[in-house]
């Protein structure tokens, strides 16, 4: 066969890829039919092809060598676009780094960060984390002033503030409040040490060895559905004493060939898709509510929670052990429960919860988060939230449509619902 046929079949061969990248649909579009990142590779595509028919028609004046020279040139050039691209929107994401004690902590600096919503990373907000891993514009002094009331808050991504700015994170928002109640006489900060995928045993470990630092009147741990699964992760790498005591949860390390998958996830965006696509497909599979990682769902969305009494068991024993440090040092403590979005109506959440294989019209079990709550609320204070947020009837939406977290909404309303709970009569005195 002749270069100028090759190339000819070459060029049939592409397009009809093409054709099928085409007639996509994309779930939330912006150009014309398709998403922006899609848009993207529609454009890198055609150009390929376009690339190609040129190539067949002047393949005999050009030479093979000279098409295939420029066929590289195109590829290195895609591969440069596709590694700036997830550079920075990915690699620039990473906040995170391992801990030899609590796994893993915020880095210190500004972070620009991306989550999805409408579109390709289109909500885009600051993180600042001061330099000791708070979630914090300003600096904190490890001595406290006099009159001075501080609240250092437990928790995951919700506590952390994925997805708002600093100034809308409910901690944030709840120090105001506190700050501007005529009836305070004291000045008040509330702390932000909440960090992606912590749970209970994290935060324990983080009190013991930071957060005691800061001489906190009061600790708020903040619990949500993913800690029970993450617990069971995480005790697979708990570090004991000879005394039977827990010192650490050590960070896992990773192989050459884990080490090379997060460089192109972190540092490609379509390869870094493609390969992120392909892994989690191949660990999937038709049981509702799973992920390659943990089944964080699989207890949420059911009735009976008997299967996960040991579970259960060792997310309490792990609030116990914060509950009990903070007692031992005469320091308050409470404990706060909170929905993820399917949790609370149809309307929360509607298009994440779709990757995630929970059934369209799904009602949460109504009884998940007192059973918690019935566990605990004679020993120290607890808040359950889901009331709270199953009775809005505002028309802002409390989380995102795609990405699981709180709207700035949400936030607003569990800083409007904890300044309430501290206005009880339990924290009165602190």
């Amino acid at each position: 066969m002749s270069a100028r046929k090759s190339f000819w079949v070459l060029f049939i061969f592409f397009l009809f890829p093409l054709l099928v990248l085409l007639s996509h649909q994309s779930q939330n579009p912006v150009i014309g039919r398709w998403s922006s990142s899609f848009f993207l590779l529609l454009l890198a595509y055609g150009g390929w092809v376009i690339l190609w028919l040129f190539f067949a028609l002047y393949v005999q004046r050009w030479g093979a060598c000279f098409c295939l020279y420029l066929a590289g040139i195109y590829l290195l050039a895609f591969a440069a676009v596709d590694f700036v691209l997830g550079y920075r929107y990915f690699h620039s994401m990473i906040k995170l780094k391992d801990h030899p004690v609590y796994h893993h902590t915020l880095v210190p600096g500004i972070h620009h960060l991306h989550i999805s919503e409408n579109s390709f990373l289109d909500r885009r907000y600051l993180m600042s984390v001061n330099r000791d891993r708070l979630r914090r514009e300003t600096e904190v002094s490890l001595e406290k002033q006099n009159g001075l009331c501080r609240i250092l808050a437990l928790g995951d991504s919700f506590t952390e503030g994925k997805g708002v700015n600093d100034h809308e994170t409910f901690c944030s928002r709840l120090e105001e409040y506190l700050n501007a109640d005529k009836k305070n006489n004291r000045k008040y900060e509330v702390l932000n040490s909440g960090v992606d995928s912590y749970a209970p045993v994290l935060e324990y470990l983080y009190l013991k060895t930071d957060g005691i630092r800061f001489n906190p009147d009061l600790v708020l741990l903040f619990f949500d559905m993913s800690d029970l699964a993450n617990t069971n992760g995480y005790l697979k790498r708990t570090v004991w004493d000879q005394e039977g005591n827990i010192i650490a949860v050590s960070p896992q390390r990773q192989s050459w060939g884990e080490r090379a998958r997060r460089f192109i996830t972190t540092h490609f965006y379509y390869a870094g898709n493609w390969l992120s696509r392909s892994l989690l497909a191949k660990q999937k599979n038709n049981a509702i509510g799973r992920t390659p990682e943990e089944e964080i769902f699989q207890f949420a969305l059911a009735a009976d929670q008997k299967p996960w009494e040991k579970e259960w068991k060792a997310v309490e024993e792990h609030i116990n052990w914060v509950y009990r440090f903070c007692q031992g040092r005469n320091i308050r403590f409470g404990l706060v429960i909170y929905p993820w979005g399917f949790q609370v109506n149809d309307s929360e959440w509607a298009e994440g919860r779709k990757e995630f294989n929970i059934p369209q019209n799904y009602t949460a079990p109504a009884d998940l988060s007192f059973m918690l709550q019935d566990r605990f609320k004679k020993e120290f204070p607890v808040l359950n939230l889901f009331p709270s947020f199953r009775s809005y009837s505002g028309e802002k939406l409390l989380y995102y449509k795609k990405d699981m977290h709180w709207t700035p909404e949400g936030h607003d309303l569990v800083a409007r619902r904890l300044f309430e709970f501290l206005n009880e009569d339990w924290a009165k005195n602190l």
